[in-house]
């Protein structure tokens, strides 16, 4: 079971309207500790601060259950007006924010944007922020929310909101302060130290997955990078090459990553092991290689047959004719030659029946 109890202001008496599960007059206790009121900016805590809770009454105005406690807040609020002229800063119901609201929202914008305010809640961050436990705590804090799809989706939603209020001076400035040398710097420690955890390391993987996913998303990422390539290349003097990371002038390269001088050696070691010769317009074919090879083969088979021949023609005692000293050669004779064509001719007679004993 739970209540709605009603705080009403004698002096003004403007409303406050609220919603418990706890006992009542606890609830009415944890209201009147400081810790609830003292350093905050609501308007039941300002109107507080200006009269005092002496002046405040307490009372219950129903009670229900849990599951109607936020229709009957809001039916309650609207009754009493306490909204729009009353203590309450939203309509009702655990689904509203405070700053969802846009007449709450502009007001309390309004509010930070007073010079005293704002240096009185930067001076507080940055005490808090100096205190170990406490920022331990809101490191803690911050993580778990990180770790949140919803969050962070709802970070980058308030980013662009705010950059579309922005005029293009003002968008231009905030672009340019997230590239400043010591805020890249401090980006990429923070990224190192992120991808160092396994939470990190997949947190951060999901999301550049997903980016990569959004048509929209891809198509600024890969503008981004064709636009810093173009940056690089138009302002870099030197480079290194792939090939034999020698780092050279810009001058020395085509457009891809290998200097001029391993392209050109590149392409005469393709052109050798082809088998044609820099410089010459002579290319062997292969069907040329293998022509070359039957005309060897052909070559080496003559000369074993004009071996066999002479042989043959020997006599006993060794005798021989000049005819025959001239077939020894054959092997060493080129076909097609003259040559070669006489000692064709003249194996014709040479017999053992030509000879002459």
């Amino acid at each position: 079971m739970g209540w709605i109890y009603k705080l009403t202001c004698k002096v003004t008496g403007k409303v406050y309207i609220g919603q418990t599960i706890q006992d009542v007059q606890k609830r009415w206790t944890q209201h009147k500790s400081p810790s609830s009121w003292l350093k905050k900016t609501t308007y039941l805590a300002r109107a507080v601060k200006m009269h005092g809770w002496s002046l405040f009454n307490f009372e219950t105005v129903c009670e229900a259950e849990n599951d109607q406690l936020d229709d009957l807040e809001i039916h309650y609020i609207s009754k009493y007006n306490s909204f729009e002229d009353g203590l309450n800063s939203t309509p009702g119901g655990k689904q509203y924010s405070s700053m969802l609201v846009p007449e709450v929202k502009a007001k309390r914008m309004a509010t930070m944007r007073i010079p005293d305010v704002k240096k009185r809640w930067l001076l507080a961050i940055t005490a808090a922020q100096r205190n170990p436990e406490q920022r331990a705590l809101l490191s803690k804090l911050c993580k778990e929310r990180c770790q949140d799809s919803s969050h962070m989706q709802k970070r980058a939603d308030g980013i662009q909101r705010y950059l579309d209020t922005l005029s293009d001076a003002g968008r231009k400035w905030y672009i340019d302060r997230m590239r400043t040398p010591e805020a890249t710097s401090k980006r990429v420690k923070s990224l190192k130290a992120k991808l160092a955890t396994p939470i990190g390391k997949k947190t951060h993987g999901d999301a550049t997955a997903r980016s990569w996913k959004d048509p929209e998303s891809r198509e600024k990422r890969m503008a981004g990078l064709k636009k810093a390539a173009e940056k690089r290349r138009s302002t870099a003097t030197e480079k290194k090459c792939n090939a034999c990371a020698i780092v050279k002038p810009v001058t020395d390269f085509y457009r891809g990553g290998k200097c001029k001088k391993c392209i050109n050696a590149r392409i005469i070691a393709n052109r050798r092991r082809n088998g044609s010769i820099c410089g010459q317009r002579t290319v062997t074919t292969f069907q040329q290689r293998a022509n070359a090879q039957e005309d060897a083969v052909l070559h080496a088979q003559q000369g074993h047959n004009s071996a066999n021949d002479k042989h043959d023609s020997m006599s006993d005692d060794d005798h021989y004719t000049d005819d025959d000293e001239a077939s020894t050669h054959t092997s060493e004779i080129k076909p097609g030659s003259q040559y070669a064509a006489s000692c064709a001719h003249n194996s014709d007679w040479d017999s053992e029946d030509d000879y002459d004993w």
